[in-house]
């Protein structure tokens, strides 16, 4: 999936005219330098390694914290099987005009790049502004691969996930929300969701009982 997530970060970053560097926190993937450049991608490059064994709250943390330590304006989030839509950059940017955090909606594609129908948000009424860590109560839209965040908006203790939580991402945007840092919704999707046998949940709720059961620990660890 590397050389479509390489080909929609160059076009994205074209589109957006601005300057644009990449920090890729590598959990486990080898020689992830190399895969970068044969994958044509010529943005300039920072490579994290994570420690061996970490779960993926510790991960997070690792690339938060790196990417905290940097001299960026703004951190745009991208997992590496997914795809940036070409007008990301741009409309993450313009959601951040008046808010520390922005975030957008998700297409669906299949493991070949497919495009499927709806998007993430669809039908789920996801408001376009907010300011209170009670919008993500019940619920997440704020995930480490559809959002933007303003560095110096990010106070240290919003960094120190904790170890035991199954979902990182609902723990750093309610914590930033909790501490004041308003967010904002982008006109239009910002990546592509591929739905393939290595998600950690999907795009679409399941109804088989071991899944509803992971659900339910992963709100349960949340609360």
């Amino acid at each position: 999936f590397i050389p479509a997530w390489c080909a929609g970060l160059r076009e994205t970053a074209d589109r957006f005219g601005g300057e644009v560097s990449v920090l890729l926190m590598s959990d486990g993937l080898n020689d992830a330098d190399r895969a970068y450049r044969e994958a044509g991608a010529s943005l300039p490059l920072t490579v994290a390694l994570s420690e061996d064994k970490l779960g993926i709250a510790a991960v997070r943390r690792q690339l938060l914290t790196h990417a905290c330590d940097s001299d960026a304006d703004v951190l745009v989030l991208f997992d590496m099987d997914d795809v940036p839509e070409p007008n990301a950059l741009a409309a993450h940017v313009a959601a951040l005009r008046d808010a520390d955090i922005s975030y957008g909606d998700v297409t669906i594609i299949d493991v070949n790049g497919v495009e499927l129908a709806p998007s993430f948000f669809a039908g789920a009424d996801v408001p376009e502004k907010i300011d209170d860590s009670r919008a993500l109560r019940f619920r997440n839209f704020c995930g480490f691969g559809n959002t933007a965040v303003r560095r110096t908006a990010i106070p240290q203790d919003c960094l120190a996930i904790p170890d035991d939580v199954t979902a990182p991402d609902w723990w750093f945007f309610t914590m930033l929300l909790e501490s004041g840092r308003p967010a904002r919704r982008t006109a239009e999707p910002v990546t592509a969701y591929r739905l393939h046998a290595g998600n950690l949940l999907g795009a679409r709720p399941s109804s088989a009982p071991t899944d509803v059961v992971a659900r339910c620990r992963a709100v349960l660890a949340h609360c």
